[in-house]
């Protein structure tokens, strides 16, 4: 077997901290790339591993979302925003009167649409022992066929985003799509803690409040797979 080493990528990535034989691209002739990485760079990146794990918190309680004391909660919301069933309904009846109210107050983007499927919309927690409730709409489940992995996928992102903006540091999510809505709960649990677990995401601390073993399970089980740590 022919092939040629490349020495020169640690020189441009960090030419003076790290050895140039830490990392290798090889070229085999059969028109593949492989990438030999040392034990010395091996060190490192399980160090780097370390370190985002312990600066993540990912907490499963079968809980009540509403009586979390964080700094927002997720509301599975509809796009009207005026309250439905399950979570959504929880929500409005535990935060009081001025949720339905500032939720009114938000512009539509369409009539009766105040926040299209997979964006999300902030408010203030009222009565809530939350600061802030984070409302974002899920899809409801087709088969798998009309984009709906993306679309919850897109719920946790633009969530996670406003924590961002806001400088949130603690979270309270509920399965997302999981009741009425159909979504079968491996799926979704495995896009959920896909998206928390995004290096960008690293130091806050997020809270999943499952209702039931069945879903607490699926998200068990979509840790395991992905090798994270659950509290």
């Amino acid at each position: 077997m022919t092939g040629r080493v490349f020495s020169w990528l640690p020189r441009i990535l960090c030419p003076r901290q790290v050895h140039y034989n830490t990392l290798r691209f090889i070229y085999w002739a059969r028109g593949h790339y492989f990438i030999e990485i040392s034990p010395f760079f091996q060190c490192l990146l399980g160090i780097w591993q370390l370190a985002a794990e312990s600066d993540r918190m990912i907490e499963l309680r079968d809980a009540d979302i509403t009586d979390q004391r964080v700094d927002a909660i997720v509301n599975a919301a509809n796009e009207a925003l005026l309250g439905g069933g399950g979570v959504d309904g929880a929500i409005h009846r535990a935060a009081g009167p001025d949720l339905l109210n500032a939720c009114r107050a938000l512009p539509e983007v369409r009539p009766g649409v105040r926040c299209p499927t997979g964006q999300a919309r902030l408010t203030e927690g009222f009565a809530l022992p939350a600061r802030f409730i984070i409302h974002t709409v899920g899809p409801v489940w087709e088969g798998g066929t009309e984009g709906e992995g993306e679309l919850l996928a897109a719920c946790y992102r633009n969530v996670l985003a406003i924590a961002r903006e806001r400088a949130l540091k603690s979270l309270a999510f509920p399965a997302i799509s999981c009741g009425v809505f159909g979504y079968p709960p491996d799926r979704a649990a495995a896009i959920a803690l896909a998206e928390i677990s995004r290096p960008e995401s690293a130091g806050l601390k997020v809270t999943i409040c499952c209702r039931g073993e069945h879903i607490s399970q699926s998200y068990r089980e979509a840790a395991k797979r992905l090798s994270l740590h659950l509290e």
